[in-house]
Parts: C-alpha cells; structure tokens; sequence
C-alpha cells in the first residue's frame, strides 16, 4: 500500500509539470477535472471460494474430523459408508450401512450436519422392529422430486431372501424429511426357484396379484407428477473413509458432479440367479 501511494504522488507531479511546460492557451472555460480515485483493492470474493464451496468444504472437514466416532467398529459384516445430500438443503449426510449377506437384511445409520455447521445429529430411521430397511446400498437410484412438498424420493428394490430356492422382492422408496429416514414399498415380486427354474408372481400391497408391467411401473404411478432425475451413490470402504478426498468424491459423485469411481459388489440373491420361466401364452 505504501508502495502504491507513493507512485500516484509521483504520477500526479508529472502530471502537473507536463500542464506547466505546455503554457497558457486562449483561456477557456472549463469544466473542473474529476479528482482521480485511488485503485480498488481486489475484492475478496474473487479470492475466496464461494460461499457454497465454503460452506461445503466446511461441512467436510467436520465430518472428518468425526470419522474415528462415526466409524462402525466390531461386528462380523463389513460397513460402507456414503457422503450425501438427500433432502437438498446444504446440509450434507454421512451415511453408515451393513448388509447381511444370507437374508440381505440391511443396517443403517446416517447423521446430518446442523445448521451453524459446529456438529453432526444422527437421523431417526423410522421402520418396523421385525422389518429389514431397503438395500440402500447400490449405485444409483430413481429419485423422484415432489415439488409441492419439496420432498425427494429415491427407488430401491428390497429383497427379503427366505431361502437360496425363495426371495421376495419390494419395489421400494426412502425419503429423508425432517431428520428421519423413512421408506415405503410399492409392490412385491415372489421368486421361487423349482428343479433350477424361477417362477415369480406379483402382488400390490393389499395382497392383491398385479401384472408384471404394474410391478415395473409401481414405482412409477406412485410418482407421476413429481420430476424424475437418477443419483449416483460413491460407497466407501472402511480404509477410504479416513481420507478427505475420498469423503470429498463421495459427495461430488451425489451431486452428480464427478463420475462414479467404484462399483458397489452387492451380489444377487441366489434364487435371484436361476433362469426365469417362460411365461404361459395368454
């Protein structure tokens, strides 16, 4: 700064002797030369991130700073976690899930930044005590934006497996409103595998059969005024989860910011893998 207001005082006096040097014209009347005004200092917006990034980048290094406390440790099953933004309202999710691999029965747990971004509250997962929650862990997912309520819903298939030879399936959806997880189930597909052959049936809720196609589309009709879009889900292994960067693509990758770099390995039930029946002519 000193610096800079010694050269203006240097440029001024030049200024002046080049006025003197010229000598005096026909006098004319003039209109008085604006004072010149100092150079602006660089604005620190241009400097700084904007204030989402920021606040993004904040909202990270909290949640890694957390990271020994948000781990699952001890169990047999392995846990994944995920970086997220369900709800769309800037503040970001840490998502923690466990699948067993025999029944597919699914553990979850999931906190929330709060809103002066100084700590993190675990969500209520609101679910039946005898039900399992979606198999959440996938790669990508339907969502559906219901602008009236402002609520985002994302499509899941939720199987239940009962045997290697029987498995139900739920076409199902999660939302996250007011720090709560919740799903819903929409219709259910009956697999059953006789002499290596799957034969399914479809039912609504009620118990009532459905076609094939009003399985597919349940999800769908649930949905049909709300915007559609699909998300892509980063999932984390115990030893990536430590690192800020991977947290970083975690989320990038939910915002569909950045590609997925991993494939999550969820392996199909076993009677999910038999051949299906040809379906009788109607």
């Amino acid at each position: 700064m000193k610096n800079k207001r010694i050269f203006c005082l240097l440029l001024a006096a030049v200024m002046m002797f080049g006025l003197c040097a010229c000598g005096a014209k026909a006098e004319t009347k003039t209109e008085p030369t604006a004072a010149p005004q100092p150079a602006a200092e660089p604005q620190e917006a241009a400097a700084a991130p904007s204030t989402v990034l920021s606040d993004i980048d904040q909202q990270l290094v909290l949640i890694h700073s957390k990271i020994d406390e948000l781990m699952q440790k001890g169990g047999e099953l392995p846990w994944y976690y995920a970086v997220t933004d369900l709800d769309h309202d800037g503040a970001i999710e840490f998502i923690a899930a466990s699948q067993h691999p025999k029944d597919r029965s699914t553990n979850l747990k999931l906190w929330t930044v709060n809103a002066d971004r100084s700590a993190l509250t675990e969500c209520k997962v609101q679910k039946d005590e005898e039900e399992s929650f979606p198999d959440i862990m996938t790669d990508s997912a339907d969502t559906y934006h219901v602008t009236t309520s402002n609520t985002w819903y994302y499509m899941f298939y939720d199987n239940v497996v009962i045997s290697d030879t029987e498995v139900y399936t739920s076409k199902s959806a999660f939302d996250l409103k007011n720090g709560a997880i919740a799903y819903e189930a929409y219709a259910v597909e009956h697999s059953v595998v006789e002499n290596g052959v799957r034969t399914t049936t479809h039912t609504d809720m009620n118990g009532a059969d459905i076609s094939l196609g009003q399985y597919n589309a349940a999800g769908t009709s649930a949905f049909a005024n709300a915007e559609k879009s699909s998300t892509s889900f980063e999932w984390l292994t115990a030893d990536e989860v430590g690192d800020l960067k991977k947290l970083t693509d975690s989320l990038l990758v939910f915002m569909g910011m950045k590609k997925p770099t991993e494939t999550f390995p969820v392996p199909q039930p076993a009677a999910m893998q038999a051949p299906e029946a040809t379906p009788a002519p109607s």
